[in-house]
Formats: structure tokens, sequence, C-alpha cells
């Protein structure tokens, strides 16, 4: 089973071989590519969705393969998983082997494709407009119901408008008018916030070698584009694969090395979310053309302008991932029926993932702690008086193994 765990470009998805075999440990498959084991990129126990949610965005055990390098796919879900890989494996395993080259002359081989997808529109769903969002408001306001807490008097808003009326702040003629303002504004949120989906990837291989040598090469880049506007993924991979034989003697060599570099805005944001759930009578500029605030999470005297397109332009969320391996396996046919191998195994990985919320964000106006009538900040309660917040984390993971195998193959009707 394969879920799509987050919208956003660049994840992984979450896959399921063999159904749920713990709750709160590891429910992922054993990834096994040309016989290696692939560690996790990032060792964390998924207890939480933020844990979850970093692990997807990072990319999972493979995120550094090109697609186009594998040959096969195989998936075991058995007892012999278990068998040949161990407790690892009690999840299932999936086997990869990627390409290797052929006793031949000389082979070039490009492949590139592209992929163009229209952004969500709201002829897609059935959602209000602004008439008949303002119609329900006045609907449930007229049936007696009441907010969760009092609404922010502001003429922009439906619930504002209205408490102003009742205050006294706004006469009946005023109201009707901004009423029926509200009715037209229609702002086209998914329009936007969102975009068309375009794509590319491209791979360029060489191969080749004789009888006893054998050798494979590649390069690859891809270029995805996200529904959300600033989402990029960007990915850089390339794989080398030697193969010897002499005599009794076997060798083979690989070197693989990736970088990716992925652009977001951070996930507190909820952009997308914001694009689907906010009501089209919002407007989002005012009509000199600069964004329009409005109070959001209302906390009496403290500041909560909120304006997504200027959380977007004032914040990101930057993942940069480099990783190189190298793995060796040596042979020896000690007899007719009996072979032994040594593999080694290296690996290296470094991610840095930096968060940033600007000073004119909404994340940080709610850590300053500013007064509406003043403009001055509340320095004893404050938590960001000044400047804006940067989070850095810088992972390196480094991972080898050894193994030695000893293989009998012998069919039991030969004479």
């Amino acid at each position: 089973m394969v879920v799509n765990t987050s919208s956003r470009v660049g994840t992984s998805p979450k896959i399921k071989l063999r159904g749920t075999s713990t709750i709160l440990g590891n429910q992922s498959p054993l990834w096994v590519v040309d016989g290696i084991v692939q560690e996790d990129p990032l060792e964390l126990e998924v207890s939480s969705s933020m844990t979850q949610d970093l692990k997807d965005i990072i990319g999972s055990q493979v995120s550094w393969l090109n697609p186009m390098d594998i040959e096969t796919i195989t998936v075991l879900k058995d007892a012999s998983a278990t068998a040949i890989y161990g407790s690892k494996a009690s999840n299932g395993v999936i086997v990869i082997t990627t390409k290797k080259g052929k006793a031949s002359q000389l082979t070039i081989n490009y492949s590139g494709n592209m992929t163009i997808n229209t952004r969500p529109n709201y002829g897609m769903f059935n959602y209000m407009n602004s008439k008949e969002r303002i119609q329900f408001s006045q609907d449930v306001f007229n049936a007696g119901m009441r907010y969760s807490s009092e609404p922010f008097a502001d003429p922009y808003t439906y619930e504002g408008a209205m408490q102003m009326y009742i205050a006294g702040d706004m006469t009946r003629d005023e109201f009707a008018k901004r009423k029926a303002f509200l009715e037209t504004v229609n702002t086209d949120w998914m329009g936007l916030l969102l975009q068309d989906t375009y794509s590319h990837a491209h791979s360029l291989s060489i191969s080749g070698g004789t009888e006893n040598i054998r050798y494979y090469a590649s390069v690859g880049y891809t270029d995805e584009h996200g529904n959300t506007k600033g989402e990029e993924n960007k990915r850089y991979t390339a794989m080398t694969r030697l193969n010897l034989n002499y005599n009794k003697f076997s060798m083979n060599f690989g070197l693989n090395a990736s970088i990716m570099k992925k652009d977001y805005t951070p996930e507190q944001v909820g952009v997308a979310d914001y694009a689907y759930n906010t009501a089209r009578s919002l407007k989002a500029y005012n009509e000199d053309g600069t964004p329009w605030f409005y109070q959001r999470d209302y906390h009496g005297a403290y500041d909560r302008s909120f304006n997504i397109l200027n959380e977007m332009k004032n914040s990101y969320n930057k993942i940069n991932t480099d990783q190189i391996s190298l793995n060796i396996t040596l042979g020896y046919q000690v007899l007719k029926d009996l072979k032994a191998d040594f593999t080694f195994s290296y690996g290296i990985s470094h991610t840095d993932n930096n968060e940033y919320y600007g000073e004119d964000t909404w994340h940080i106006l709610k850590l300053k702690n500013l007064y509406m009538e003043t403009g001055e900040v509340n320095i004893p309660t404050s938590l960001a008086p000044f400047g804006g917040q940067l989070t850095l984390d810088n992972t390196k993971n480094e991972n080898y193994s050894a193994r030695t195998t000893l293989t009998y193959n012998r069919f039991l009707d030969e004479e």
C-alpha cells in the first residue's frame, strides 16, 4: 500500500507491505539496493506527526536513486525476508537491482520527460462564493447562534461589521453598503496561492565493456514545482558501476552521489489549507494594491495583523541534502559449486534544514506582543521584541557495513 503523506512536492510516500506490525515503532519496509541495506537518512522514532512530516520531507532511504538507473524491483514480504535480512525485515523488504554494463560496444542513452498539471480551481469544488458566505453568516446570526469568541470590530468582515453596527459605530445604511460590498469581493485564493505544476527530468547514461570488464555510468537531473507557489524540489544524481571478472575472481564496484535542494513555505503557515478553506469574502489587497491585513487570533490589546501573501513573502523553509556512498564486492570461486563473497559498503549523508520567519510575519507578531494603539512592544512579556526567527537543524548520518557469504549451489539431479 502506497499513501501520499503530504501535498508538498518532493515528499516521500508512505509504503506498507505487511500491514501494521507496531504502533509506535518503524513501520517502513527495508530497502536493499544491489545487495546493500539502505540506512534511513534521518534516524527518528516517528512518535508524532511533526517527526513523521520531517522524515517525509527529507526523503526515504532511496531518495538518492535515479529511477532510470533501476533494472528490477522485487518485493519480499513473507518469512523468506526475515530469514535473509533478519529482524529488520519484519515490515517486508524491497530489493532493487540497478543497471549494469553489458559486453558490447559503447552505448549512450538519454531519456527525458516533462509533466504539466493544472492547479485546483473553484470550479472543481462546491464552495460558497462571497454572496453565499455572507448570506450564511446572516442566517447564523438571525438564528440566534453565537460565536465562541467575540468578533473583532472590523468593517472588512460580516461579523466585524455586525459588531460595529451593534456597538453603534456604524449606521444601518453604512452596514447595508458594507454588506453589499462584501458580497462582491470573491477573492480567488486558489489563483493567488496555488499554481500549475511543471516538472521535468533528464537522465544520461553510458555503458559497455567486454566479457571481463563491464561499466555503467549515469547522471540525472530532476526539477519539480509544487502546487503551492514557491515550492520547488531539485535533485542531481550520479552513479558508476564497474564489474570485473578474471578466471575465478570477480569484483563489483559502485559509487553513488546525489544532491537535493527543496524550497518550501513553512508548514505552520498552511498555504494550501488557507487556499482551500478561507472565505472568498475576505480580500487580499487594499484598493491601492498593498496587502490587506486583518486581525487573526485576536488577543485584546495586542496586534495580530495577518496577510497570507505577506507570510509567504517573509518566511521560508529550505532543505539541502547531499549524499555519497560506495560499495565493493570481491568474489572467489572456491569450488565448482562453492563461491565466497566479501562485501563492504560505506555511506555518508548531510542535511541542512533552515526555517525562517521574518520580523514582519504574523508568527513573530504573536511572540512580540505589540500594542495595537501605541505600536510599542511589551518588552517584559515579549518572546521576540526585535528581529525574526531562524531555526537551523543540521543532521549528519554515517554508516558502513561488511559482510562475508558462502554460497553453495548444486542441483541434486546432476550426475
